[in-house]
């Protein structure tokens, strides 16, 4: 250990090698055999398939014989390990949902006003119930949508039903 270098490169070059033992369960061909003998390092995706072709590119890259090919820092090398973050993709409640704007206020207070329009024009025994309801819902679908106006089709036409009735009683 005393003699040979003591750049970060071979620190590079053994760890790759102990990852490429710890990922295939077999010792990676000797530098000194693919250097000397022209013994070709076996790629760890041949011997275990399922590894990520990134891990693979990192280990043979921190295994290059020769020095200028490895990567120059041991933050590099762990650079080539990492996976990207992934933006996990939008929920379908995300991507199917559009943001509606209720004007609480307005509503309320067109209701409440058609609601009253409707009592006194069933209480003076108007013809004009069907008119009123007709308005409250043009109003509603103007505001809201069309549960706004079935809500106040639903006034007007209990207007008109419960009138005749409560003179009755």
């Amino acid at each position: 250990m005393t003699r040979g270098s003591r750049e970060p490169t071979v620190d590079i070059y053994c760890l790759a090698a102990t990852l490429y033992y710890a990922v295939t369960g077999k010792h990676p061909t000797t530098s000194l055999a693919r250097k000397l003998e022209n013994t070709r390092l076996t790629p760890p995706k041949q011997i275990i398939s399922s590894i990520s072709d990134r891990l693979n590119q990192a280990i043979l890259k921190g295994m290059e014989l020769e020095v200028k090919d490895r990567p120059r820092s041991m933050q590099a090398w762990l650079a080539m390990l990492e996976v990207p973050k992934a933006t996990p993709p939008p929920s379908v409640a995300q991507v199917h949902r559009t943001e509606v704007v209720i004007p609480w206020g307005w509503l309320v207070g067109v209701l409440l006003s058609y609601l009253s329009i409707g009592y006194l024009l069933a209480a003076s025994n108007a013809p004009y119930m069907v008119w009123a309801g007709a308005g409250a819902v043009a109003v509603a679908l103007a505001l809201t949508g069309p549960w706004a106006g079935a809500v106040a089709w639903a006034w007007a036409w209990a207007g008109a039903v419960a009138r005749p009735w409560a003179g009755a009683g």
